[in-house]
Parts: structure tokens; sequence; C-alpha cells
């Protein structure tokens, strides 16, 4: 959470990185499906069934690691129109409208936390782990892949001013009740 949170990345030099995956030996639905939630936590995403890939612009311990073996990595660039195939790629206006709509909550729940307002406390709770998903499922893209209103960055400012206000509620509430 704290990675997706701060959402870290590296310039980007156009470079994509690939991951395909297959071994000789067959293997279980489980194992298979475990390596897909693996490369997807990596931000990859799958363009056809074992062919992974995303922008090579992300620290390089976040991809590549704990697949054992199970994968072939490749470095390349795409010949075709790189925004069209990250749009392909990644749901990117449904991942805006969701942030813009986490915004707005987040918004009528500030004021009133930040004056105190313990009531709110659990909608507020359940608001945090919806937006902690949120980054979670932002694909990082570099700026060039991304639309110009790309609501990323406001989204996580706006979190950071809501998580203060939050917290300040809650730890008086555990001062009074426990």
């Amino acid at each position: 959470q704290t990675a997706s949170r701060m959402a870290e990345t590296r310039d980007w030099d156009g470079s994509w990185i690939h991951a395909v995956t297959g071994t000789e030996q067959r293997r279980a639905a489980s194992d298979r499906a475990a390596l897909r939630g693996e490369l997807a936590r990596q931000r990859l995403a799958e363009l056809r069934e074992g062919v992974w890939l995303r922008p090579d612009n992300l620290p390089d311990d976040d991809a590549g690691s704990s697949a054992n073996g199970e994968v072939v990595w490749f470095v390349s660039e795409p010949v075709s129109d790189a925004v069209a195939l990250a749009q392909r790629l990644w749901d990117l206006d449904g991942w805006a409208s969701e942030a813009t709509n986490l915004r707005h909550s987040m918004g009528r729940l500030i004021g009133p936390l930040e004056e105190g307002d313990r009531s709110k406390l659990a909608e507020g709770f359940v608001l945090s782990a919806s937006v902690l998903r949120q980054f979670q499922a932002d694909p990082l893209l570099p700026t060039q892949l991304l639309p110009s209103s790309w609501p990323g960055q406001e989204l996580r400012s706006q979190y950071d001013r809501y998580d203060a206000a939050y917290r300040a509620v809650l730890k008086g509430w555990f001062r009074e009740y426990v």
C-alpha cells in the first residue's frame, strides 16, 4: 500500500518490458493463477494469453521478481502507437472515472473530519480502503501515455490531507474509548 500510495516511477526511455509465461511442464490451475496475480501485482497487463507487458518505468526491483523460472523476460519498444497500446491494455478511462468519484467522496468528508466529527469514522474507513485499492490498480504509466487530465496525482494529494484528518479523529476516538 505504501508503494502504491507513493507512486514511485523513474524516467521512461520508451522501452517496454515483456514477460512471456509458460514452461514445458503442465502447471496446476492454482499455480497459473498465482503467477498471473504476481504479474498483475507488478503492474504488467496481459496482451494475450501468456504475454504480459508494461512500459519500463518502474523501479528495477518491481518487475521480474518471484517468477521462479516460469517467465522469460524481454525489453523492447512497440512499433505501433504506444498510447493506443496503453489504452488497449488498461482501462484508463475507468480508472480516471473512479478516481474522480473517490475525490468527490473525500471532498464531502474532509471538512467534517477536520472538524473532528467522529460519526464519519465508519464511512471514512470504507472510503480509505477504496482509495487504497484504487492506488493499487493504478498502472503507474509514464505521463507520455496518460490522458492529459489524469487524476492520479490529485487523488494522492487529496488523500494525504484526508488521511491526516481521518487519523486525527481516529486517534481522538481511541484516546476516549480504549
